[in-house]
């Protein structure tokens, strides 16, 4: 009789364990916010894998001390000291943040 208690707790907590996680998780990746910013290209960094290379470029934003990393498209090309305008995505649990490529703004200055 105890043993079939045992194993009914057991799955029971593996199902609420599984559930909570499923929540957790997707609520994690749920944006609470999405703005468009402007920054300005410093430099850029390539990865390279099997299939090819993909280009990061560094940007500058006024509100950062650091240099984000943004993902380029391969249709664009690496133009230093660029504006560039970006989409900023807030997560709404962890206030983490995370940018995407929108379009240059204006040429280099050279």
């Amino acid at each position: 009789m105890s043993k079939v208690r045992h194993q009914k707790f057991c799955v029971m907590l593996v199902a609420i364990l599984f559930v909570a996680v499923s929540v957790w998780l997707m609520l994690q990746n749920e944006t609470k916010e999405a703005t468009n910013v402007i920054g300005v290209v410093e430099s850029h960094k390539a990865s390279l894998h099997e299939e090819g290379h993909t280009l990061h470029l560094m940007v500058r934003l006024t509100d950062r001390e650091k240099l984000i990393r943004v993902k380029l498209p391969q249709r664009e090309s690496f133009k230093k000291g660029a504006k560039v305008e970006l989409i900023r995505f807030e997560r709404a649990l962890s206030g983490s943040e995370r940018h995407l490529f929108l379009k240059y703004v204006d040429e280099p200055k050279i």
